[in-house]
């Protein structure tokens, strides 16, 4: 999910804070490239009829996923391990 920081609500699972630096449109669905401060950059997506027209560049948002769509590679310590399960 990607919300506007300033009206994201709280909720289990992950998130990080950034801010959108690109938004491609791409027919059904839109890409958003975003700029975090813990992260580096991350791409999001999102179905084209679910964009909401508040989200624009240069914005302050909150990607957020639940749980179960996280993924601890291998190699990883300890400390992202537990960041990964929320």
């Amino acid at each position: 999910m990607l919300e506007p920081a300033d009206s994201a609500s709280p909720g289990e699972g992950s998130r990080v804070y950034g801010r959108i630096e690109e938004i491609i449109y791409l027919g059904a669905v839109t890409h958003f490239h975003l700029s975090t401060p813990s992260l580096g950059r991350l791409s999001s997506q999102k179905l084209s009829d679910e964009v909401a027209s508040s989200l624009h560049v240069g914005q302050d948002v909150v990607a957020s996923w639940s749980r179960e769509h996280s993924l601890v590679l291998p190699g990883g310590g300890v400390d992202e391990v537990e960041a990964a399960a929320g």
